[in-house]
């Protein structure tokens, strides 16, 4: 899994983390304001004034709001999920509220019976101070179902990028692992023949052609163990994987590698330049008037050149570019840009990007 991802990821849950944080320090938050506001409403000035009196209509208060506070976020969070879509909005909002006036219009009710049986001197129940309660139970009411549905809206956005990210990522992966060692089947046949021809013509090329025909192989296999690999492991194996492609095509068929050694620790996937090389190769016509020069250098901005003269076969292949969409899918898979594609009349050139050493490379013997 790539550090991007991981670190994406680990970025919404804490997200969700902190909201959830958040969320249950609100009722702690807005406690104090309005456990005063409601008793400055039914004590008055005294409130403040005595300590008796501010014990008393506090302990109430307090009696009075916590188990509304445990009862809310016990009957809340039911409704929030038969409303689970962000365009229900509106409409969990409203049940909400309804639900959460409800609960505190019993609430209120049972408080009020208590305080005309508790005596607490100068405690007024007046019309006037009964409609400012109301009001205020209503605006803590509304103010905590907004919360609610800031703080749901919130988690639902991050789970919903984080299931989008793995959902992302899985199906990336299962096209990585079916492609990953996909080469051309064409490629071992010729070259056994190639190395049928040598075994009678030259036995010391022959030797070093299995030579080279191992180590790629060896190097096919082991691109599985890893999602990225150093520029300097995939130039040793383009030089093995050149070296069998030359025996077949002599002279005709050229490489140039020019990389500063400074790029040599940057990251790409395994297979690139085998990809590149073999599109070359495949789409092009290689003769000795009309001889394939192929060139690996790299840019300015971080990218591996890959440019191979052109020179289309006559009768051309019918071109559905997995191997490119393949490129593509491994870099998104790394969250990095795609490689850049340049059809000139010369030339066709691919841009690769290289990575920086921040992410594991796979290890190759």
């Amino acid at each position: 899994m790539s550090m991007n991802f991981v670190s994406r990821v680990q970025e919404r849950q804490l997200l969700n983390n902190r909201a959830v944080a958040l969320e249950g320090w609100f009722p702690i938050l807005s406690a104090p304001f309005f456990m005063a506001t409601i008793n400055y409403f039914l004590l008055g000035s005294r409130y403040f004034a005595e300590i008796r009196v501010f014990l008393t209509g506090t302990l109430l208060a307090a009696a009075f709001y916590l188990p509304l506070v445990w009862l809310l976020k016990k009957a809340l969070p039911p409704v929030c999920n038969r409303l689970p879509d962000v365009g229900q909005t509106p409409l969990r909002l409203a049940a909400m509220l309804v639900t959460s006036l409800a609960i505190t219009g019993l609430f209120l009710v049972a408080a009020l019976l208590v305080a005309r049986r508790i005596p607490v001197p100068g405690i007024r129940l007046e019309t006037d101070t009964l409609s400012s309660v109301l009001l205020l139970c209503f605006i803590f009411c509304l103010l905590f179902c907004l919360v609610q549905t800031w703080f749901h809206t919130l988690s639902r956005w991050n789970q919903h990028s984080i299931d989008n990210a793995r959902l992302r990522k899985i199906a990336l992966q299962s096209q990585l692992e079916v492609l990953k060692t996909q080469v051309n089947p064409h490629f071992l046949f010729n070259s056994l023949n190639s190395l049928s021809s040598l075994i009678s013509e030259d036995p010391g090329r022959a030797e070093r052609f299995v030579d080279e025909l191992s180590k790629v192989y060896r190097y096919l296999l082991q691109t599985n163990e890893g999602e990225l690999t150093t520029l300097a492991t995939e130039l040793r194996f383009i030089q093995s994987y050149f070296y069998l492609l030359q025996t077949r095509h002599g002279a005709s068929l050229n490489l140039t590698v020019d990389i500063d050694p400074g790029w040599l620790d940057y990251r790409l996937p395994p297979l690139t330049l085998q990809l590149l090389v073999e599109n070359a190769v495949k789409h092009n016509v290689i003769t000795q008037r009309q001889p394939l020069y192929i060139t690996i250098g790299t840019s300015p901005e971080n990218r591996l050149m890959v440019r191979n003269t052109r020179r289309p076969k006559s009768v051309r292949m019918a071109s559905t570019r997995v191997g490119l969409s393949n490129l593509a899918a491994k870099y998104r898979l790394q969250n990095q840009p795609e490689p850049e594609v340049i059809e000139g009349e010369q030339y066709f050139d691919v841009l690769v990007p290289l990575i920086p050493v921040e992410q594991p490379a796979a290890e190759t013997v």
